[in-house]
């Protein structure tokens, strides 16, 4: 008996899994996934006998559930946060003067006086580094939100504002000096290493990417590594001015706004355009700052002498003209376009509406930093908190970030990034390209902790709750409470732990009763009727409940055995088994369930089998099915597993999984989705290899529990008032987690970079003094040489890596490098940011790194070419005094020998003129035949090399439209499940055919209808496939779209689809469709009607019975456009059929018939077909379609195939 069950197991394991699992080794996206074999399973339960001991269903009851409107505006809030999320941030608000030429006032003269100043480098050294090992992860957020305080005092002071290079590196300024944040740490430079100013003001980049500071001692910048301070010529002293604003045009100009100076009234900014200083002096104006540069002149804003009022102006070519109708009072500090004549401006007083000469204040209140989101939608700082302007009105934006006053906001659009930087020295990143979390409270209006999540086909979200109950929100964003009455047998609906989905019973909820953790109740709810079916709760509670299918029959599970009973009877408990997830149905109708100790169990439909995990320790936490059918399980402690023929492929921490504990599997298409405790790992599925996995960083949102994903979750697929976009849906405590389907894409690698190199015990680069460099590595690519040469035992020479990445969260980078000249493969991956080499030999080298994400794709390698010198005695001039003692001692063997060489080479001289001469002529015929028999091979080969590769560019595009094609076309055993007596024979004459067949199976009550389509298409090889894809599509479509059932109906709206699809002008002379018959069977109970619903067009087919073959009737024209009257489309004729068993029916394309062979070169006719088919009708079906293949090849012989070729039977049983 044991080796009958597992003969049985091992049967049940082929048809789970027919693709062998590969044993090559893995990319490395895939993170290594292990491949563990599989354990035998063994059989617990035969089902013959179980139907009998189950008691009969009794009268079922009812309870109306009652509905209550949620008073909510969580539409609103939710798509302004998608708003903000999703809009294209402009960080290039570049304003034209075209349009604004009118609205500009009488232009004021403004003198520019050159400067007789320079810049001198300053002494420099390396700056300080403070590492940030702890990040606070902030609660309650509804965006991925970091914020990173510094360990030390000297970058935890106000950090006055910021700037985001062309690189995506971070500089932040503060009353203590410059600081370059890189995600792991800051990097900070002062007075002592060489800041010439103390308290940075403003920072800006120009055109050849120097980084221009200014502050309370002046203008420098920032340039190779080194800090150059502006001084005067003569003197070599600084100016006697502070600087606040810096802005760089277009055109390789800086311009300085200036304070202070003394002996000025004025006015004044500093320019500097072609390595020369200038003074621009605006007489009227005590105070100027520049907005915005651009070639065409500079938008700045200015306040009058005794601050009576403010003006915001370009100035062009010597003058500055104000903007007429500015209404400000204070001087403007940030300015950006719109729509045609109108500008955004913002200042103390707040943010301002400027359109056509006139000025609004829209929003009162300090403003700053303002950005535009799209066309219609601002983005700025008001009092210090994030504000957005709807295109109506102002908001604040609800991220629930701490409340902590901000002094400036970044954007990093390389990462979608913004960077806050607040008063109190801290800085924050939020992520706005992640997941977003929505707080319950703004869907349900308090607040409450999501224990379950379900969607149903029309979209509507279903949240189970600890303490409210059930809440339901729909598409349109409102939101309905549903509770129970209060006098009813049943208690409260709160606790609700699990929702599922079993049409058309409804849904099935399960919550635990009255608050007590062992007291489960479960019940049935009708979502449209609202109306609880409460008999089933009074006999017992269960956690999850599976129909059997064709019986009225129900799986239960308590968590403690495995029940089986009928909706609203008594359960009969089967096996006393503990039970740890939900039931899940695979696509071939098998049931699933997981258990304690690594045991899964499936009930096959006639067994119940158990499996047995790698890991025995295991408890099975969730289920599914990907689209290739293979079976994926998630675990509590061993991360996930997939099925694959006889073996079991794991991934766990090890191999990359985010966590070990899966609470949620989900398959939406290619991917396979799994929530651990510790984030979101995914994996999609590759033809050609293993699943490739990676990562996504959903950051850490919804409070204590963020970044954890428990059982309750959903995939959205369309848009709708939560997420205008598909997404996977998940409870995370009080908050729901929406993860796009966008985010499930292999993110983009970090890219690395040389931070520094350590020669010895310094480190590059070395101080202007020639003194080493304290012992940390600077950060920045453009601080290495551009040339290095090292002496030879120089010892040892260590390089040092950076990255430029997301910042949102701290993620594990791994680094793989070579070196050219002396290994050229690549490294194991490592997360140590540096390698060390010993004793390189003396050569030129190139040493490469790339860098990853762990378990993703590699960036592409970035280089640094390097020399290690010889040691004297090998180096040049030693090679050259070898060869000087060399040439003496030789010289004076040479001396006495050159005499008598002399005379024998005289001898010799004449003989040599003689055959030399006669040799070049030989040699120069040889090579005239040489060169032309060159060219001659070399024009054959190109000519060879062209016609292989445009050959194996077609027959690589058919192959894989061959794969397509196999893919889309039902599989025939599908046929073979219901009439096991059939067959197929398909053979296309080229790699893809034309000729097609289909199958859908549609339930209609306790009706089963299969639909069978045979199809000759117009054309063969790839355009005859292509037809023939389109009619496989229009079939599918038509069933499941338009829910018809009359073959003949079917036919008339697929001619009416491929009308259109193909021929939208119905003046067209191509005529392109199908010829084929359609037929319907149907099963009542499990048997076969013994009648046949056909239509055909232009293809009969053939009734065989009892050895008469009889021909079939169909109409004279095809399913496609018609040919004669193309505004008139046929209509076709619904024929029935009277059967008996032992028939058999035969349809075709005319492939067979028309095909040339035979001793006189004819075609095999119908009449000789219909004979055949006679034959046929008198074997088994396992052997017809080799004997037709037989025939096929002998009436062919050497003759070419002329079509594609499609014969089916089927045996009426």
């Amino acid at each position: 008996m044991r080796g009958v069950f597992i003969c049985l197991a091992g049967a049940f394991l082929w048809s789970c899994a027919t693709e062998k699992d590969p044993t090559s080794s893995l990319s490395a996206l895939t993170a290594g996934g292990i491949r563990y074999p599989l354990t035998a399973p063994d059989t617990l339960l035969w089902g013959d006998t179980l139907e009998a001991a189950i008691p009969q269903r009794p009268a079922s009851q009812t309870l109306q559930v009652q509905r209550d409107t949620v008073s909510w505006d969580s539409a609103g809030i939710v798509s302004l946060l998608w708003a903000f999320m999703r809009e294209e941030v402009s960080t290039n608000q570049e304003i034209s003067v075209e349009g604004l030429g009118s609205y500009l006032g009488e232009g004021v003269e403004v003198q520019r006086n050159e400067l007789p100043v320079k810049f001198v480098q300053q002494p420099f050294r390396s700056p300080q580094f403070q590492p940030v090992e702890r990040f606070q992860l902030m609660e309650a957020t509804l965006l991925p939100f970091t914020q990173v305080t510094p360990p030390t005092s000297q970058v935890h002071t106000p950090l006055h504002t910021g700037l985001i290079d062309k690189q995506g590196r971070v500089w932040l300024a503060s009353e203590e000096g410059l600081h370059n944040w890189t995600g792991k740490g800051f990097f900070s430079w002062g007075i002592a290493e060489g800041l010439p100013t103390g308290t940075v003001a403003r920072l800006a980049e120009d055109e050849k990417g120097r980084l221009w500071i200014t502050g309370s001692q002046g203008i420098s910048y920032f340039w190779e590594g080194h800090f150059y301070r502006l001084v005067s010529a003569d003197s070599g002293a600084p100016p006697k001015f502070s600087a606040t604003y810096v802005v760089a045009d277009s055109a390789g100009g800086v311009f300085v706004g200036l304070r202070g100076e003394a002996g000025t009234a004025s006015a004044s900014l500093f320019e500097w355009r072609g390595e020369k200083a200038y003074r621009l002096t605006f007489p009227g104006f005590q105070l100027c700052l520049p907005l915005q540069g651009r070639e065409e002149g500079l938008w700045c804003s200015c306040l009058a002498e005794g601050g009576s009022r403010a003006v915001v102006g370009l100035y062009q070519k010597g003058r500055f003209y104000p903007l007429r109708g500015w209404a400000g009072r204070l001087v403007a500090r940030g300015i950006a376009a719109g729509p045609p004549d109108t500008l955004w401006i913002v200042n103390r007083e707040g943010l301002w509406l400027w359109t056509k000469g006139q000025s609004t204040l829209l929003v009162p209140g300090q403003a700053s930093h303002l950005y535009r989101l799209g066309r219609h939608r601002l983005l700025w700082l008001h009092e210090g908190a994030w504000w957005i302007w709807t295109g109506e009105k102002a908001l604040p934006l609800p991220l629930n970030l701490p409340k902590e006053p901000l002094s400036a906001l970044l954007y990093r659009p390389s990462h979608k990034e913004w960077l806050t930087l607040s008063e109190k020295g801290g800085l924050g990143v939020l992520h706005t390209a992640g997941p977003l979390a929505i707080p319950l409270k703004q869907l349900i209006g308090k607040e409450e902790w999501a224990f379950a999540v379900a969607m149903d086909s029309s979209q509507r979200i279903w949240i189970g709750t600890e303490q409210s109950g059930l809440y339901v929100v729909h598409p349109t964003g409102h939101t309905e409470r549903l509770h129970l009455p209060q006098k009813t047998p049943l208690p409260a609906l709160e606790n609700i732990y699990r929702i599922e989905m079993h049409p058309p019973q409804g849904w099935w909820l399960a919550w635990y009763g009255g608050g007590a953790m062992n007291a489960f109740v479960s019940t049935w709810l009708d979502p449209a009727s609202a109306q609880i079916q409460v008999s089933l709760p009074f006999k017992e509670s269960f956690h999850s409940v599976a129909k059997m299918p064709q019986k009225d029959l129900w799986w239960l599970t308590d968590g403690k055995g495995l029940y089986l009973g009928r909706l609203g009877g008594k359960a009969q408990r089967l096996l006393p088994i503990e039970l740890t997830s939900g039931f899940f149905r695979d696509a071939q109708g098998r049931l699933w369930i997981g258990g304690k100790e690594g045991q899964l169990y499936c009930w096959t439909g006639s067994h119940l089998v158990r499996f047995f995990l790698p890991d025995s320790q295991a408890w099975v936490l969730s289920l599914t099915q990907d689209k290739e059918g293979k079976l994926w399980v998630g675990t509590h402690s061993s991360g996930v597993y997939r099925l694959e023929g006889e073996s079991w492929w794991g991934w766990g921490r090890s191999e990359g999984l985010a966590g070990a504990l899966v609470a949620q599997l989900a398959t939406p298409g290619e991917w396979v989705l799994a929530g651990t405790e510790a984030g979101l790992s995914v994996f999609r599925l590759d033809p050609h290899g293993p699943p490739i996995h990676w990562r996504i960083p959903t950051g850490y949102l919804g409070g204590v529990n963020g970044g954890r994903f428990y059982q309750a979750h959903a995939w959205q697929q369309t848009s709708t008032a939560l997420c205008p976009e598909p997404a996977w849906l998940s409870g995370m405590g009080t908050f729901l987690a929406i993860i796009p389907q966008r985010m499930l894409q292999v993110p983009p690698p970090p890219q690395p970079y040389f931070a520094g190199i350590q020669i010895g015990e310094a480190f590059w680069p070395a101080t202007a003094e020639g003194a080493p460099p304290e012992k940390a590595p600077f950060p920045a690519p453009f601080a290495l040489p551009a040339t290095l040469s090292l002496p030879h035992r120089g010892g040892a020479l260590r390089f040092i890596f950076g990255y430029q990445g997301p910042l949102a969260w701290p993620q594990e980078v791994e680094y793989s490098f070579r070196l050219g000249g002396a290994d050229e493969a690549w490294s194991p991956p490592t997360p140590e940011a540096q390698v060390v080499y010993q004793k390189l030999a003396p050569g030129t080298y190139t040493i490469e790194v790339r860098a990853r994400y762990a378990g993703g794709p590699w960036s592409e390698p970035v280089a640094y070419r390097f020399q290690v010198l010889p040691p004297w005695w090998l180096s040049p001039w030693a090679f050259v005094g070898y060869g000087l003692l060399l040439a003496v001692g030789v010289w004076g063997v040479v001396r006495w020998r050159t005499a008598a060489l002399r005379r024998r080479a005289q001898e010799l001289a004449q003989k040599v003129a003689e055959a030399t001469a006669a040799l070049r002529t030989k040699n120069q015929e040889l090579a005239e035949k040489n060169a032309l028999l060159e060219k001659q091979n070399q024009l054959i080969s190109e000519q060879k090399a062209e016609i292989e590769a445009k050959n194996a560019d077609l027959l690589s595009s058919i192959s894989y439209a061959q794969r397509i094609q196999k893919a889309l076309v039902p599989s025939f055993s599908a046929v073979q499940h219901y009439l096991p007596e059939s067959f197929l024979f398909w053979q296309p004459r080229d790699i893809v055919s034309g000729d097609i067949y289909g199958i859908q199976l549609v339930q209609v009550a306790d009706l089963q209808r299969l639909y069978l389509l045979v199809a000759d298409c117009t054309g063969h090889g790839v355009p005859g496939a292509f037809v023939s894809l389109l009619t496989l599509s229009t079939f599918t479509r038509t069933l499941t779209e338009y829910g018809l059932s009359s073959p003949e109906e079917i036919f008339t709206v697929m001619a009416h689809q491929l009308t259109k699809l193909l021929h939208p002008d119905t003046t067209s002379q191509v005529r392109d469709g199908f010829e084929g018959v359609l037929i319907q069977l149907e099963w009542e109970g499990g048997q076969l009607r013994k009648e046949l619903v056909y239509a055909a067009a232009r293809s009969p087919f053939w009734l065989v019975r009892q050895g008469q073959v009889i021909e079939q009737a169909a109409d004279p024209y095809p399913v496609g456009p018609p040919e004669v009257d193309a505004a008139a489309l046929p209509t076709f004729t619904c024929r029935r059929l009277e059967l008996q068993s032992g028939d058999w029916l035969y349809f075709s394309s005319d492939g067979f018939p028309d095909q040339i062979g035979g001793p006189r070169q004819r075609k095999f006719g119908y009449k000789a077909f219909r004979g055949l088919l006679a034959e046929l009708s008198r074997l088994p079906a396992s052997l017809q379609a080799q004997r037709l293949a037989e025939t096929l090849a002998e009436w062919r012989g050497p003759a070419p195939q002329v079509d594609d070729v499609l014969v089916m039977g089927i045996r009426v049983p």
